[in-house]
């Protein structure tokens, strides 16, 4: 009896320590997406937010390997939009995350009928973002580049007064127009710091991790998301209505493929899906234009004499040249002796004297 009750007891000894196991790995957090508490609470509030009650989009069920996810947004017609790779991801976070206005435990954005469902390890394999975090990688920023834009500074942040005139014109416009955010801008954050990277050396970093992160950060309850809404424009210059697409597999749903476009009438053209009666007026309208514009130059060429013109050319072709040699003289004082970026404005260079050659072609040597 004794050595029963002593087995008995072990066995709820060993299961509570399986149960507590157990509970113990229930806890783990799926990513180390965030290093910081406070991060990770506030991604808590806004992944089980949809942006409207319909069907939701879970990345988990399109497979990375084979881009479905790219498949999809090229056949909405965003294939010049959105791409699984950098640096276009900054568009993409700028869009989907854009004037998010909470409702309860909702969350409503000027792009309707798309809703999302997120976790943090689709999260990760979407954006490209290192199962670790992407901290060490601001950190190395934050040292590297405060010493290149503010080597005087011995503070954790950098003032914006400290900084040399040009350096202060870049952060005006990455606070207000390429990542904005609201509240002081006279500190330079370090979600900051990877645009001064990129916009100095020319880098090609992953800017999606940047923006997700400054995205999840500055969200607060009462002011929504940051960032402004660019797809909404483009949803509209391309007449895509979103309200009548589904997504997923759900019940109900119906899966959006190359045969639901047809069976709506639509043609693929340009890399979008369009109404066909939308792409003969266009096609007309194209016509026109054409025509309207040969029309034109025909009686443009029979009215002028030559020599006006060929002195007109001259004078265009004279001032494009001189606005070269400008910039490769600004670039020669800016840059200093950098292979790679001298290299690159060469090529612009080239790429203007082509220009230059088309739009304005020598004139014909003078019959004299």
């Amino acid at each position: 009896m004794a050595s029963r009750r002593g087995g008995s007891k072990r066995k709820q000894i060993g299961s509570s320590s399986a149960d507590g196991q157990a509970q113990e790995e229930g806890n783990i957090p799926q990513s180390n997406l965030f290093l910081d508490t406070q991060a990770s609470a506030q991604y808590d509030i806004i992944k089980n937010m949809a942006v409207l009650s319909c069907n939701c989009v879970k990345f988990s069920q399109f497979p990375q390997g084979d881009m479905r996810v790219e498949q999809i947004f090229r056949e909405l017609g965003w294939k010049n939009y959105i791409e699984i790779k950098e640096p276009v991801y900054y568009e993409v976070v700028h869009q989907f995350y854009a004037n998010l206005k909470p409702r309860g435990n909702k969350c409503k954005t000027m792009v309707t009928g798309v809703s999302f469902q997120f976790s943090p390890r689709d999260i990760c394999a979407a954006l490209d973002i290192p199962e670790g975090g992407d901290d060490e990688f601001v950190d190395v920023n934050h040292a590297l580049v405060r010493a290149t834009i503010a080597p005087n500074c011995t503070e954790n942040q950098v003032k914006v007064g400290s900084l040399t005139p040009e350096n202060r014109a870049l952060q005006w416009i990455i606070s207000r127009i390429i990542a904005q955010r609201k509240g002081s801008k006279s500190y330079v954050l370090a979600s900051d710091l990877p645009w001064f990277d990129y916009l100095l050396n020319g880098k090609r970093v992953n800017l999606g991790r940047y923006i997700f992160r400054s995205i999840i950060k500055s969200y607060s309850p009462t002011t929504g998301l940051p960032h402004g809404a660019l797809i909404t424009r483009l949803v509209k210059r391309n007449n895509i209505n979103l309200t009548s697409f589904r997504f997923g597999t759900v019940p109900g749903g119906t899966t959006l493929t190359k045969a639901s476009f047809e069976k709506m009438d639509c043609l693929f053209r340009n890399g979008m899906w369009i109404k066909k009666g939308e792409q003969e007026k266009d096609e007309e309208e194209a016509d026109t234009d054409q025509e309207m514009a040969e029309q034109g130059a025909k009686e443009h060429e029979d009215d002028s004499p030559r020599p006006f013109r060929a002195s007109m050319q001259r004078t265009n072709r004279q001032t494009m040249e001189s606005m070269i040699s400008e910039m490769q003289q600004l670039h020669t004082d800016f840059y200093g002796s950098r292979t790679e970026m001298r290299e690159r404005m060469t090529n612009v260079e080239g790429h203007l004297g082509r220009l230059v050659n088309h739009f304005f072609p020598p004139p014909p040597p003078d019959a004299n």
